[in-house]
């Protein structure tokens, strides 16, 4: 009997002792549930109360809590929404875009390459003139109205992507595949920004696109090679066009300075022919004047100075006299230049 009742005894103190401790477990669980509502918000972020599914507050200001300490009631009476609204997001999408792998001298790996596009595995894009390219873009967004974004969609990202992919695809159909590649990325970039823009502001989704950057823009992987091969055959055609542009703009001034130059030498030799008929004409008329007084002392005198001048550019001078008879030959005089 005494060890029986020892050993109730012995399972009432153990039941009081379960009991206590239950106690103190529910009062620690209530306590906990009791400050589950107490959050803390960062700098970065605002937040929201949802009482049950009701927003506290009257106006904008009093729904919208920055910063600091923030008292709520236990989930599921109150739920605390918070938003990183003063942060810039980026969201990559790759939707369109497949990765290409490159052997080490950069060409495309032929290695499993099926030989065209399977549209249920990867993405793209068809251009105005009928290409195919696939991009890689990434956007950045910042949170410009905390309720609607929030509280009007399930998945802001996923709108986000959505809408870009729409009008990235919309954008590019409208180009040439020369455009897309190169020189009109920027406006293609601007176009879709704003047309994605519109259609958020139009959903109310509360979100601002700062940006958005191509980070690749490629045509497929099978033809991806004969691509780079006409771009690099571009380059060099531009590089061999802004050679002959410098040729050209070098040898232009050049040869407008020699004909200036031989210009110029023709007049000043036409000015000096001009000039020397001038004189010649001049003494020609007083010679005339001179001729006609006496035309024999005229005559003589020419025949000495055109004697003169013929003697004067001789280097020996041989003078042979007349014979006369009985006299079998003649005599050979040598005469020197006059200096």
């Amino acid at each position: 009997m005494e060890s029986g009742n020892r050993n109730l005894r012995s399972l009432a103190e153990a039941f009081n002792v379960g009991v206590k401790l239950l106690r103190i477990a529910l009062i620690v669980g209530l306590a906990i549930y009791a400050f589950s509502g107490v959050k803390s918000i960062q700098p970065n972020e605002s937040a929201i109360i949802l009482r049950l599914g009701r927003i506290v507050g009257k106006t904008e200001a009093g729904r919208v809590r920055g910063a600091g300490l923030l008292l709520a009631f236990p989930y599921p009476i109150d739920e605390v929404v918070r938003v990183r609204v003063r942060e810039v997001h980026e969201l990559g999408i790759s939707d369109l875009w497949h990765p290409t792998e490159l052997e080490k001298d950069g060409r495309v790996s032929q290695k499993k390459m099926p030989p065209s596009i399977d549209p249920t595995e990867e993405g793209y894009c068809i251009t105005g003139d009928q290409y195919i390219v696939q991009p890689e873009v990434t956007v950045k967004y910042q949170v410009s109205d905390l309720l609607s974004f929030a509280l009007l969609q399930e998945n802001p990202e996923l709108l986000i992507r959505n809408v870009v992919v729409a009008e990235l695809t919309q954008e590019i159909g409208s180009m040439t595949v020369d455009d897309v590649l190169t020189g009109g990325k920027k406006r293609l970039v601007n176009s879709v920004l704003k047309a994605s823009q519109d259609i958020l502001d139009t959903l109310d989704a509360g979100i601002s696109l700062l940006y958005i950057e191509f980070k690749e823009v490629v045509p497929p992987r099978q033809v991806l090679q004969a691509f780079q091969n006409v771009v690099s055959a571009g380059i060099q055609r531009k590089t061999e066009v802004e050679k002959a542009k410098s040729y050209r703009a070098e040898e232009i001034p050049r040869g407008e300075s020699e004909a200036n130059t031989m210009v110029r030498q023709a007049e000043a030799y036409r000015l000096s022919l001009l000039a020397k008929a001038r004189s010649d004409v001049t003494d020609f008329e007083s010679l005339l004047i001179q001729y006609k007084k006496d035309p024999k002392v005229v005559r003589k005198r020419l025949y000495q100075e055109a004697m003169e001048e013929i003697f004067s550019n001789v280097g020996r001078q041989y003078l042979v006299p007349k014979v006369t008879s009985g006299q079998t030959s003649p005599t050979f005089r040598l005469l020197l230049p006059s200096k």
